[in-house]
C-alpha cells in the first residue's frame, strides 16, 4: 500500500461524454456566456444546455436551443466559473467555462467525441480541448459504470493500485501538455482538484458501491486503516473546489461512510434514520458551503421518503447552514408542499401497560415497562441525556458520562440521577444499546424519533442533547455541556447544593 501522499496524481474525471454533430460555440461577457455554434450539416432540431448553479437537482431538464440553418446561439448568466453539459441526441459533452469566456466547437453528426475541435479569442479553446484529449487519452477512467463494475469485482487494494498508476500517468499528462503555460490559474487549480478527489472520491466510495450492489448485504465494509485514515475532516474544507465534481461527489461519499461507520457499519433500513444520522454527521464534519452542499442534496434527494416535521426540521437546519440561501431555495421549490403536511403522530409508548404516571409533561416508559415523568423525579438534581441507539456521536459521550458519574462522592450520587431518554422507534433496540454500552442510570423511552413526545415538548431538532434540572423540577439548563466537557461537574455539584 501506497502512502497517501503519494496519491495527488491526476485523475481528472469530468463529467462529460462526448459524440454526435458538429456546430461551433461561443461564450462571452463578464457575467454571463454566449454559447454559439455551427452543426454542420443539419439545417434544423434542437441542442440541449443543462445548468444547475447547485448541482443538488436530481435531474435538470435543461433549455432546449434551436438549431437554424446550421447554427445556434444561447447566453447563460454565470458569475464564477462553471462546467455545463452540452447534449445533442443524447450525446453529452461537459465544457469548462470561465465568465467572460469566448469558445467555439466544431463537429461532425457522425462523431462529436472523434472530430470535435475547439477555437476561441482567449484560453476556453485550450482548457476544453485538454479536456477532451485527457478523456480520449484515458477513457475508462472517465465511465463510472466501468469504474463501478472493478469495485464490485476487485479488492481495494487492487483498485488503489489502479488509481495510483492511471493518476501518476496522467499527472504527467496534465504538467507536459504543450498547452499547459497557457491555461488559466484557475483552470490548473480547477484540475489540481479533479485530479486530487478523483482518487479520494473513488477509494471512499469503494465500501458504498459493494454494499449498494445486493440488498442482501447488510453491512458497510470498513476501509483499511491506512485509507481510512487520510479521509482527514481537512479534505472537506475545498470551498474553491466546489466546481469540481469529483470534490463535490467526494463530500457525499465521505458522509455517506462516515455515518455508516457511526452506525457500526450496519445497513440503514429506515430512510428517517439514514437521514437524520447524515445530517448529525455533516454537522460535525463540515463548514460552510461543504454543509450546505451536501445537506441540500440529500434533502432534496430524500425529503420525499421521510416524515413530513423531519424533511421540515433537516429544511430549517440546512436554511441556518446556507449562508447564501442557494440549496435551501431548490429543496424548499421541490418539496413545501410535503414539508407542510400535517400528519398525526402516531407513537406508542412502547410500554407493557404498568404502572401509569400522573406527571405533567412528557411521559416516558421505563425498561419494566412503568410510566413516568419528570415531576416523579422531584427532589433530584437530574441530568438528562437525549439519545438514540443509532446516533453515533451520542454513543461517542458514554464513556464520559461514565468518568462523570465516577467523579461524584457517595453523597453526591445520592442527590443525582443520571436520566438517559432514548428516542428509537423500537424498544428492543433501545434496550439492546442500554446492554451493549453498559448505560447506568435511569431510563426512559420516547418512541417515535423527531415526532416523539419528548423531542416536540422540549423542541429538540438534534442529538446528543443535554438538559439540567434541579431539584424542585425546573429546567435550568436547556443545552447543557456535554460529559466529555469537565466543567459539567461543577454545574451539577452546584445544583445538588440548593436546596
Amino acid at each position: 500500500m501506497h502512502t497517501i501522499s503519494r496519491f495527488f496524481f491526476p485523475m481528472l474525471i469530468c463529467t462529460f461524454m462526448l459524440s454526435t454533430t458538429a456546430f461551433t460555440l461561443t461564450l462571452q461577457a463578464q457575467d454571463k456566456a454566449t454559447i454559439s455554434g455551427k452543426a454542420e450539416g443539419i439545417e434544423s432540431g434542437n441542442v440541449k444546455i443543462i445548468f444547475d448553479p447547485t448541482n443538488i437537482q436530481q435531474e435538470v431538464e435543461g433549455e432546449l436551443v434551436p438549431i437554424k440553418e446550421e447554427a445556434f446561439k444561447h447566453s447563460l448568466a454565470i458569475t464564477k466559473n462553471e462546467v455545463i453539459d452540452f447534449v445533442y441526441k443524447g450525446a453529452q459533452i461537459a465544457l469548462y467555462l470561465e465568465p467572460g469566456d469566448d469558445l467555439q466547437i466544431n463537429f461532425s453528426p457522425d462523431s462529436l467525441a472523434g472530430t470535435v475541435q475547439f477555437e476561441s479569442k482567449g484560453k476556453a479553446a485550450k482548457h476544453n480541448q485538454f479536456l477532451q484529449a485527457l478523456h480520449n487519452q484515458y477513457p475508462d477512467n472517465y465511465n463510472k459504470e466501468k469504474v463501478a463494475a472493478k469495485m464490485k469485482s476487485e479488492n481495494v487494494d487492487a483498485l488503489e493500485m489502479w488509481l495510483f498508476t492511471n493518476n501518476r500517468e496522467q499527472k504527467k499528462f496534465f504538467q507536459e501538455h504543450a498547452d499547459y503555460a497557457g491555461f488559466s490559474e484557475d483552470f490548473k487549480q480547477y484540475v489540481k482538484y479533479t485530479i486530487r478527489y478523483n482518487y479520494y472520491n473513488y477509494l471512499i466510495s469503494y465500501p458504498i458501491v459493494r454494499a449498494n450492489a445486493s440488498n442482501k448485504i447488510t453491512m458497510v465494509q470498513r476501509l483499511p486503516s491506512l485509507i481510512a485514515d487520510e479521509m482527514t475532516q481537512e479534505l472537506t474544507s475545498e470551498p474553491k473546489a466546489m466546481v469540481a465534481e469529483q470534490y463535490r461527489s467526494f463530500l457525499i461519499h465521505y458522509i455517506t461512510y462516515f455515518t455508516s461507520k457511526n452506525n457500526d457499519f450496519n445497513k440503514f433500513t429506515s430512510h428517517d434514520t439514514s437521514l437524520d444520522m447524515k445530517q448529525i454527521t455533516a454537522r460535525e464534519q463540515l463548514k460552510g458551503e461543504s454543509y450546505a452542499f451536501v445537506m441540500g442534496h440529500f434533502l432534496n434527494k430524500y425529503a420525499a421518503k421521510v416524515k413530513p416535521d423531519m424533511a421540515k426540521r433537516l429544511y430549517n437546519l440546512l436554511e441556518k447552514g446556507d449562508k447564501k440561501g442557494d440549496y435551501a431555495k431548490v429543496v424548499l421549490a421541490n418539496h413545501q408542499e410535503w414539508m407542510n403536511t400535517e400528519v398525526v403522530a402516531e407513537a406508542e409508548t412502547g410500554g407493557k401497560g404498568g404502572k401509569k404516571s400522573n406527571s405533567a409533561g412528557p411521559v416516558l416508559t421505563d425498561l419494566d415497562g412503568n410510566e413516568f415523568g419528570f415531576d416523579d423525579l422531584k427532589g433530584k438534581v437530574v441530568y438528562i441525556d437525549f439519545w438514540a441507539s443509532w446516533c453515533g456521536p451520542c454513543r461517542k459521550q458514554f464513556p464520559h458520562a461514565k468518568e462523570l458519574k465516577k467523579k461524584l462522592s457517595k453523597k453526591q450520587k445520592k442527590k443525582v440521577v443520571f436520566l438517559y431518554i432514548s428516542i428509537d422507534d423500537k424498544e428492543e433496540n433501545w434496550k439492546g444499546a442500554i446492554e451493549k454500552y453498559e448505560l447506568e442510570g435511569k431510563h426512559g423511552l420516547s418512541p417515535g424519533g423527531w415526532s416523539s413526545e419528548v423531542t416536540r415538548y422540549f423542541q429538540i431538532n438534534s442529538i446528543p442533547r443535554y438538559m439540567l434540572m434541579d431539584k424542585k423540577g425546573n429546567i435550568v439548563e436547556q443545552s447543557a455541556k456535554r460529559p466529555s466537557d469537565p466543567s459539567v461537574l461543577d454545574d451539577i455539584i452546584r445544583l445538588t447544593k440548593k436546596k
